[in-house]
């Protein structure tokens, strides 16, 4: 025997429906979230990098060597001013430059090793000289350059970076970075002599890795938060 129809249960149908929709949109949201939060928790807060220790010593050694060869020259010389010996008093300048530039350097550095340079946590990386940080989500490709004594890594920003990457100062740091422009596109070089992590030096892959991951992160939390918003209207 037919049912008899009746009016209500077609509105009560679609209620059902809806509720079911919004319930599986929920579950699926909350999923989402969960995994963006767990992917999160597992990149640490937090990342310091500092250069390899080798500096503090070469450059003394440099200055050094700079300096023993400015007394040759200046033994050349007889130890007084002769007119004409125009190649050996350039000689004794460059190298007095050179020593004056080799010890500020060597201070400057003093520290390598325990120095931090560059900071990641999960939306920022900072580098000593620069004037504020760079966003993580303005970041588009990187790519990494070893050049053997110093290696580097260049980040391309997006239009809307800003100039925030111009140097405080003028610094002897061997591990700094640099404001440069390729057609149009501003880019920042990050040098260093070595990238080590608590007392570690990060292999090639394993720099890249570690940048990657906060990359990452930066774009899981912008995803997370939208999630979370979308979470909010179905409450």
């Amino acid at each position: 025997m037919n049912q008899p129809y009746q009016p209500g249960s077609a509105t009560d149908l679609a209620a059902s429906l809806t509720d079911e929709y919004n319930q599986a949109i929920r579950t699926e949201a909350e999923d989402a979230a969960d995994t963006l939060q767990s992917f999160i928790e597992s990149v640490p807060d937090r990342t310091e990098f500092t250069s390899s220790p080798s500096v503090k010593y070469v450059l003394p050694i440099a200055a050094l060597v700079m300096a023993l060869l400015a007394w040759v020259v200046l033994r050349d010389m007889g130890g007084e001013h002769r007119p004409g010996d125009k190649g050996s008093v350039t000689g004794l300048i460059f190298c007095l430059v050179g020593v004056a530039v080799l010890v500020a350097a060597s201070w400057a550095n003093r520290h390598s090793g325990k120095f931090v340079f560059m900071t990641l946590d999960h939306r920022q990386l900072r580098v000593h000289n620069l004037k504020r940080p760079i966003d993580l989500l303005q970041v588009g490709h990187v790519s990494y350059k070893n050049g053997g004594w110093v290696e580097s890594l260049m980040l391309e920003l997006g239009p809307d970076s800003g100039e925030n990457a111009h140097q405080r100062k003028v610094s002897f740091q061997f591990s700094k970075a640099l404001l440069t422009r390729t057609g149009g596109t501003p880019k920042v070089r990050i040098m260093s002599v070595g990238y080590r992590v608590n007392g570690k030096t990060l292999s090639d892959d394993q720099l890249m890795g570690v940048i990657e991951s906060y990359l990452n992160v930066a774009r899981a939390e912008q995803e997370l938060a939208v999630l979370r918003q979308r979470q909010a209207g179905f409450v």
